[in-house]
Formats: C-alpha cells, sequence, structure tokens
C-alpha cells in the first residue's frame, strides 16, 4: 500500500499547515471586507469604477469570494481525512479533481481583491488579496504534491519493449 509517508511526510505536513493558516488570513480579509463594505470608499469604487466583472453592490461582490472561501474549507478538510486514513496515493484523483477548479478560482478571487485593493486600499481588501494569492500558491504546490504520489502500482525496471522479449525483439502478430 502507496502512503503518503513515502516521500516526504515533512513537506506535506506544512504544506497543510500553510493551507490552513492562509484560509484563515483570507477568511479574516473577506469577512471584513464585506463589514467594511458601506464605507465611503468603497462608495466611492462602488458606483464609480467597474471592479471584476462589471458595477456591484456589497451583497453581489462578496457572494462569490464566500462560495471560494469554503469551497477551500472542503478541500482541506477532504485532504485532512485522507491523510489522517493514510489514503493520500489512492485517492489523487478525486483530490486533483477538487484541487484543480478551486486554483482557478482562487486564482480569479485574487485578482478580483488585488484590483479592489489597489481602488479602495486598506488593511481588509489587502488581507484578503493577500489570503487569496496564499492559497493560489499553496494550490499550486499542493496539486504538484498530490500528483506526484504513487497509486501502489510497481512500475516495470524498463520501458524498453525489446527488453521483455525473450528474443530480445518485437514480434509483429498479423491481424486475423
Amino acid at each position: 500500500m502507496a502512503t503518503r509517508t513515502q516521500e516526504n511526510p515533512k513537506l506535506y505536513i506544512v504544506l497543510l499547515v500553510y493551507q490552513c493558516v492562509s484560509w484563515l488570513v483570507f477568511l479574516g480579509g473577506v469577512a471584513s471586507s464585506q463589514d467594511n463594505c458601506s464605507s465611503t470608499d468603497f462608495e466611492a469604487v462602488r458606483f464609480n469604477q467597474t471592479i471584476y466583472f462589471g458595477q456591484y453592490d456589497c451583497s453581489t461582490f462578496f457572494g462569490f469570494p464566500w462560495w471560494i472561501c469554503f469551497y477551500q474549507l472542503f478541500f482541506l478538510i477532504i485532504a485532512i481525512f485522507f491523510t489522517i486514513r493514510d489514503e493520500l496515493g489512492e485517492q489523487k484523483l478525486p483530490l486533483i479533481a477538487i484541487l484543480s477548479p478551486l486554483t482557478a478560482l482562487m486564482m480569479n478571487t485574487a485578482n478580483a481583491f488585488v484590483k479592489l485593493a489597489a481602488e479602495v486600499g486598506g488593511n481588509q481588501t489587502n488581507t484578503a488579496a493577500a489570503g487569496a494569492i496564499m492559497l493560489s500558491m499553496g494550490n499550486l504546490v499542493m496539486s504538484y504534491y498530490i500528483g506526484l504520489q504513487s497509486e501502489g502500482m510497481q512500475l516495470p525496471k524498463s520501458f524498453n519493449p525489446a527488453a521483455a522479449s525473450p528474443r530480445g525483439t518485437i514480434e509483429a502478430v498479423p491481424p486475423q
């Protein structure tokens, strides 16, 4: 049985901790940005500039980051669950299937908060942008690490098909 601990378990644990801390930073940034959304700075941007995909109000803009925030939490719970059960190698395809769109959505959210932080400024939007960027980087490294995990298959010692033949040649079999 292939285990997550074959290559470097400390790297994976550090990566999971980094993802959890990044998620907390992003959660705090989104929450404080939404709480501050009715301020005058946000009002000026909301009615005079187009941020993200168009003009927005607080409930419209912050609906999407909340969905992404909890999608990331879902991934972290699943990754920790498979880590505890020591099934990272066996479950790498579902993890990559969850992580791939999450990475794209998180990068999109990071871009939106970076643009919003440039227009509005303030610690709230900068924190949300930093958390989204940290999660995006962590998701990329996580997908690379999970993709390298063995599924418990033994690779042949030689990939040369001629070495598998007893005479050292490959014989063609005519179609029947």
